[in-house]
């Protein structure tokens, strides 16, 4: 069910990600372009996993950037086939995802996702990430909310 990151899955789930992922996601780059997006997953990737549906499509996409040596940004973007695999995979990030941040030696783990998107909000407070503070970090002027908290 959880796979690396490689590039063909990590491209297949950006090229199929939820609105609401895809609206968030692109709000904070340069341009649309979910290849660039998948690429650039896989290259700057500190760790992760693709999931896979039982007929073995990929479906979501969890990783994390070590963007310092004490902070981690993690993120998570997946297919509208994100029901079939949320409850393993929320499972997975709440232990060993969580335990392979710890493993990094970095002190924080953080996220930022854009306001409204309550479905990512309640899974990241599900997930132990506490909300700090609300900024404008989107290129037409998105609102996004910072969820951290400190790495075990």
């Amino acid at each position: 069910m959880l796979g690396p990151l490689e590039e063909t899955p990590v491209t297949r789930v950006a090229l199929a990600m939820r609105e609401w992922d895809r609206r968030e996601i692109f709000a904070g780059r340069w341009g649309y372009d979910p290849v660039a997006l998948a690429r650039q997953v896989c290259e700057w990737s500190t760790l992760g996993a693709v999931a896979h549906a039982a007929d073995g499509a990929p479906v979501a996409v969890v990783n994390a950037v070590q963007v310092s040596p004490a902070v981690l940004s993690v993120g998570m973007f997946a297919t509208d086939r994100w029901p079939e695999v949320s409850r393993p995979v929320s499972r997975w990030c709440a232990t060993r995802f969580r335990a392979l941040c710890a493993g990094t030696g970095a002190l924080r783990a953080e996220c930022w996702s854009m306001e409204g998107h309550r479905e990512a909000h309640a899974w990241l407070r599900w997930l132990g990430f506490v909300p700090d503070c609300v900024a404008v970090r989107g290129r037409g002027g998105e609102r996004f909310v910072l969820f951290g908290y400190e790495v075990d």
